[in-house]
């Protein structure tokens, strides 16, 4: 049965690792190698990524999907 719940920041590289295996299979056709670079610097960017609030798809408790928000000033 999979759960959704909001991510706690110590789940947080599990999430990165996850976005990060799906991006390398995906983007692949998508993105040269500085597009995939670009990337890799965002998600291992510690202030960037603890700006976003992350949520997590469990399956049991395998970690199967995420998705973040972040609030942008201005909007």
């Amino acid at each position: 049965m999979n759960n959704i719940r909001q991510l706690t920041k110590d789940e947080y590289p599990k999430a990165i690792e996850l976005s990060w295996q799906v991006f390398t299979i995906t983007g692949k056709e998508d993105f040269n190698n500085e597009g995939l670079e670009f990337f890799k610097s965002f998600i291992y960017n510690k202030k960037c990524i603890n700006e976003i609030i992350f949520y997590g798809s469990f399956d049991n408790e395998a970690l199967t999907g995420i998705l973040g928000s972040a609030e942008i000033s201005g909007w």
